[in-house]
C-alpha cells in the first residue's frame, strides 16, 4: 500500500539566518556608556567610561571622560541585568552570545545600558568584550 499523504519536509535552519539572530542579541552602537572596568564591587562594578555621544538616529561616537578617579563611576548589577558576551576577532568579524555576571573582570571592556541614578549607574545589560 502506498501512502496517502505527502511527506513534510522541514528545510533546515539557514547558516546566515541564525548567524543573524545570534549578532543580534546588543547593538554595540546602542551603549549609554562604553569602558574598562576599573574594580569589581559587591553590587556590580566602577567603571571608566568612554561617554557615548548620540549624534542622530544611526550615529553616535565615542569621547573619552575626564582623566582621574573622578571619572569612575559605580555600575550597578542586578538580578535582571543581561549579561551578552561578544567575540571578535580584529578583522572585523564577531559573534554574539548569551553570557554571565563572571564574565565581567576588571581590566574588561564592556558596553553598557541602563539609567543612571543617584547612586551610580543601573545596568540593564552588560556586553563584554572578548571575555
Amino acid at each position: 500500500a502506498q501512502p496517502t499523504a505527502t511527506p513534510i519536509i522541514t528545510p533546515a535552519p539557514d547558516a546566515e539566518s541564525s548567524e543573524a539572530v545570534e549578532k543580534s542579541l546588543f547593538d554595540p552602537a546602542s551603549a549609554d556608556y562604553t569602558g574598562s572596568v576599573v574594580e569589581m564591587t559587591d553590587t556590580g562594578f566602577t567603571l571608566s567610561p568612554t561617554v557615548v555621544e548620540r549624534l542622530g538616529a544611526n550615529a553616535s561616537v565615542g569621547v573619552m571622560a575626564e582623566a582621574g578617579a573622578s571619572s569612575w563611576f559605580s555600575v550597578m548589577c542586578t538580578d535582571d541585568t543581561r549579561y551578552i558576551a561578544i567575540y571578535a576577532d580584529g578583522n572585523g568579524s564577531s559573534r554574539q552570545a548569551e553570557g554571565s555576571a563572571d564574565m565581567v573582570q576588571a581590566k574588561a571592556f564592556v558596553y553598557i545600558t541602563g539609567i543612571n541614578t543617584d547612586s551610580g549607574f543601573t545596568a540593564d545589560t552588560v556586553a563584554i568584550l572578548n571575555p
